[in-house]
């Protein structure tokens, strides 16, 4: 099976041919629909809108009723152009209107299973790339799925693929952000650093599904220990990175301590009957203003605390240096 692949996708907006005939979902808007883009904007809005009305779908996000009912509209005017419509949106591919069907299904029950198992909402564009990744069915013959379309589409989502937990570029802008309201209104914020310890010789040596297993259980474990404030994020390999708004040394220090002494409970085994392996993590810690007064000041510190934390000899917590911010 051959499947063809077309860009921006039908959902995001207007193209040359359409298997509809309709133009796409958001091309062919009714416009009587307030609120809704009009199909001269950039093709990058439309495509940012059509995301928003398919998180929408599977209540990743709330709808307007306005959206919602265009949606409905979209679904009758289409009839069984539909689904195709929502499958290149989110993988750049034409399948037909039975293969669509299932996959989109599939998709929504994968996201719903990975909701339920980690405890918190995961987002559709990692759902599918999670979903699309494992696939079994002979029948779809996704192997030509347009892996570069789903990296685009995922990088936007600021997910990380494996772990659902922010992107390095997502932290890192979210890390800006609150860097400058923490010094506007002179509150704290301090910054945490965690790695798994020998993450490479304990975890990459028995594959590489037990090394994202590993990695997804860690992120869950760090994602329950948080705050409705806080952030963590997959920094780069087996470290993450964790903000921590509002939040001095001394009290981050503690979270971090939680965090460590939840990991080193926790048995990792990818399938029952598998002997379960224990890990640990070691930890920096840093904070605004005391250790940087911008995003890679802070980054330098925190990353200081977790190296010693590391050459101590794992499993520990570390504060860096107290510097004078500016140096």
């Amino acid at each position: 099976m051959s499947h063809e692949r077309k860009e921006p996708g039908a959902f995001a907006g207007p193209r040359e041919t359409a298997p509809s005939g309709e133009g796409g979902i958001v091309a062919g808007k009714p416009a009587d629909y307030e609120g809704m883009p009009s199909a001269d904007v950039s093709a990058s809005a439309l495509q940012q809108f059509t995301l928003r009305l398919l998180r929408g779908m599977v209540g990743e996000t709330e709808l307007t009723a306005e959206e919602r009912a265009f949606i409905a509209d979209r679904r009758q005017a289409l009839g069984d152009a539909f689904y195709p419509e929502l499958v290149n949106t989110l993988t750049g591919l034409w399948l037909s209107a039975d293969a669509a069907g299932r996959l989109w299904h599939g998709v929504a029950s994968h996201r719903e299973a990975l909701t339920r198992a980690l405890g918190r909402s995961v987002g559709l564009v990692a759902a599918t790339a999670d979903y699309v990744a494992h696939l079994n069915d002979a029948s779809l013959d996704l192997t030509l799925v347009a892996s570069e379309r789903l990296d685009s589409v995922r990088n936007r989502s600021g997910r990380d693929e494996v772990t659902f937990l922010a992107n390095r570029d997502a932290f890192l802008d979210a890390l800006t952000r609150e860097l400058q309201r923490a010094g506007r209104y002179e509150r704290h914020l301090s910054l945490v650093f965690l790695a798994i310890d020998d993450f490479v010789a304990t975890c990459e040596s028995r594959g590489a599904d037990f090394s994202d297993y590993v990695l997804r259980t860690a992120a869950t474990v760090i994602g329950r220990t948080l705050r409705g404030s806080d952030l963590a994020g997959r920094y780069r390999g087996a470290q993450f990175a964790v903000m921590l708004p509002e939040l001095s040394m001394q009290r981050a220090f503690l979270t971090a301590e939680r965090f460590r002494r939840r990991i080193e409970r926790t048995s990792f085994a990818l399938r029952e009957g598998d002997v379960p392996i224990f890990l640990t993590i070691s930890g920096g810690v840093a904070e605004f203003p005391v250790h940087g007064v911008d995003p890679s000041q802070l980054l330098r510190s925190v990353e200081v605390a977790l190296v010693a934390a590391q050459k101590s000899g794992g499993n520990r917590v570390s504060l860096p240096p107290r510097a004078t911010p500016g140096r």
